[in-house]
């Protein structure tokens, strides 16, 4: 489980993560580890107490509070018992080398307290606390300080909903300040991001609040200004019509001054006469991102496709290609592959595009380190503007949307591999507003889903609506589901059920996923779902639900049948390492964890690392052992090629 980074003092001897899946770890010397579930006693009766005592104010609660939350429809002996068993258990669990409990009695039983953060740290107080901080920051005049201090409180918040799956009076009025706060912390983090002139991660936290509640004009204002900032002009326009448009999806009213503000922005963007007419949608997007010396090659502007004679038309197209270095990369083509069909704008021309795109994926899943694929994705970016702009049909400028729609996806898919989550949330969005106007139920089905999957796989109930919204557009088609995109949404349902601990749900999942036939050769979207990957979530799967020995026999079959795939590999060891070490396996633990290493320098994937990182305080138990230090160098040495230090 990635938890974000944080650091603390000296004092706290438990962590408690509130947000998203419940964890309590106890803190091992330096680092902190999560209390297994046996050591709870067998009963939820002590988690319950201890998320109650949390709630309350100063972490205390009288006796009769407590029974009247957490055993409402109990008779009172039976509610009594209960409360005895959780606090007797939670005692134990909280128990202290030759100390008391951290649970105190008060006034001779008739309630109980936890300490404060400084023993006993909890992550959504550490959320508030930063938030303050910020504010002292923003007084003091320091915004970098302010918008470091908000990302960190942000990060703790989107690990899920505060106290998922507890639906208790208890629990909902904390919850609601928490959403409060999280809501509060992400506007100002954008102003901050707009202030300091960085658009493409404003513009995501933005879309990441429009996406909670398509109804909030206030934040559709705030990206259409965005937009126009940048010279994004039909995306500001798009953005206003798809707010309308979910407004009475939804049966919403309209709101009418957060309409009157958007309608002044598009007007005030209107180029009066004399004025140019505003130029095509930026070919890169992703500053930063995708950059170098092949920028600017395209001067579109310069020729018209429907005016060019052939030869201009192959040499524009090739000319651009090459120079990106598409060409000349084994498995991605040739210049003979244009000499059939570059003389007009047709069908024929994008299937060698798709192609070219299908390989560009196979690369990434296969073969090549993401950092490598950059100008490679870069080159049909551009290629799919220059198609853009010349399609002279709807059929063809569809066509173009929806070539660019499955670049912008592989876009974002590299930029989560390095982490850069923001510009990942940046490409997943252009490659919604791509698929839609490319009218395509289907692949707008699929950039759904992935964002589901990929960018939400941390907030489990949000991963569920959106996996359930893709199944839905897409059967809206009258067309039977793609076999393996079918099972890359069941695949990630069954992920998203275990974080939240429905393990017969995840089976069910899982199960619809085995049934499907994965051995076909055809993967039109993009998916790379085969039995390899089946295997290896059916092991992430049982490792989040507790049980490290099925796991591990997952995990192993997974790595026999992914021997094609070192990013697969690389994840599948990961996690293998992870099953090992729960089971005390530590020689198995720090060799899969090597090896993992190795692959993970292979493919440059700086997500893979920070999920290796969870196995430095697991193996931190058996520090002496010559095994786990030979893993320490290793982890060192790995790390900062990467790099990463953790």
């Amino acid at each position: 489980m990635e938890r974000p980074s944080c650091e603390l003092a000296p004092g706290p001897l438990f962590r408690v993560w509130l947000c998203g899946p419940f964890c309590l770890e106890r803190r091992q010397g330096s680092s902190y580890a999560p209390l297994p579930v046996s050591a709870w006693g067998g009963s939820a009766y002590p988690r319950q107490l201890l998320k109650a005592l949390l709630c309350c104010p100063g972490r205390q609660a009288h006796r009769e509070r407590l029974l009247a939350w957490l055993w409402p429809d109990a008779e009172a002996e039976q509610a009594a018992s209960a409360l005895h068993t959780a606090t007797t258990k939670l005692r134990k669990v909280l128990q202290l080398p030759e100390r008391s409990s951290l649970l105190e009695s008060l006034n001779e039983g008739k309630g109980y307290r936890l300490p404060g953060q400084a023993v006993l740290w909890v992550d959504a107080e550490a959320a508030l606390q930063l938030l303050q901080q910020a504010e002292a920051s923003q007084r003091s005049g320091d915004r970098t300080a302010a918008a470091r201090q908000l990302e960190e409180a942000v990060r703790y918040w989107r690990r899920g909903t505060f106290l998922e799956g507890e639906e208790g009076e208890w629990v909902l009025a904390r919850r609601a300040t928490q959403e409060r706060a999280f809501y509060r912390a992400r506007w100002w983090l954008s102003e901050l991001y707009e202030q300091q002139g960085k658009w493409p991660e404003a513009e995501a936290v933005l879309t990441e609040l429009w996406e909670e509640d398509p109804t909030d004009g206030e934040v559709v204002v705030r990206l259409v200004a965005g937009l126009q900032r940048q010279g994004r002009r039909q995306e500001a326009r798009r953005c206003s019509r798809q707010w309308r448009e979910l407004l009475a999806r939804c049966g919403e009213p309209l709101d009418e001054q957060s309409a009157q503000a958007i309608e002044q922005l598009l007007q005030a963007s209107e180029p009066t006469a004399g004025q140019p007419s505003p130029g095509p949608r930026a070919a890169d997007p992703l500053a930063g991102f995708l950059s170098g010396s092949a920028q600017g090659i395209l001067e579109v502007n310069t020729l018209h496709w429907s005016t060019a004679t052939d030869r201009q038309r192959r040499q524009l197209l090739q000319t651009t290609l090459e120079g990106l270095g598409l060409l000349a990369l084994p498995g991605i083509g040739s210049t003979s592959l244009f000499e059939e069909h570059v003389h007009a704008l047709n069908e024929e021309l994008f299937q060698v595009l798709d192609s070219m795109l299908q390989k560009a994926w196979s690369l990434f899943y296969y073969h090549m380190a993401s950092t490598n694929l950059q100008p490679i994705v870069q080159g049909l970016l551009q290629a799919g503007q220059l198609l853009l702009q010349q399609a002279r049909s709807n059929i063809l400028r569809q066509r173009a949307s929806a070539f660019l729609s499955g670049v912008f996806l592989l876009t974002g898919r590299i930029a989560l591999d390095q982490t850069g989550v923001s510009l990942a949330v940046h490409a997943y969005q252009e490659a919604l507003s791509y698929a839609r106007d490319a009218t395509s139920a289907p692949l707008e089905s699929l950039v759904v889903a992935r964002i589901g999957g990929d960018l939400h796989e941390h907030h489990p109930q949000k991963a569920l609506s959106l996996l359930s919204e893709a199944r839905r557009l897409y059967s809206s088609t009258s067309a039977q589901l793609d076999q393996k995109l079918h099972a890359w949404i069941a695949l990630h349902e069954a992920e998203a059920y275990a974080r939240l601990q429905q393990k017969q749900r995840c089976l069910t999942a899982l199960g619809q996923a085995e049934s499907l036939d994965l051995h076909e050769a055809a993967d039109p979207f993009w998916t790379a779902v085969d039995p390899a990957l089946l295997w290896g979530f059916k092991g992430a799967c049982l490792l989040t639900l507790d049980e490290p020995a099925l796991a591990a026999e997952a995990l192993e079959r997974a790595k026999q049948l992914a021997a094609p795939s070192r990013r697969q590999q690389a994840i599948f060891s990961i996690d293998l390492a992870l099953a090992r070490a729960y089971q005390g396996e530590i020689d198995m633990a720090c060799a899969a964890g090597e090896e993992a290493l190795l692959l993970l320098l292979e493919t440059r994937s700086s997500r893979g690392l920070i999920r290796l990182q969870q196995l430095l305080p697991v193996l931190s138990h058996w520090s002496g052992e010559a095994c786990v230090q030979r893993w320490w160098s290793t982890w060192r040495e790995g790390a900062a090629l990467l790099g990463h230090l953790g």
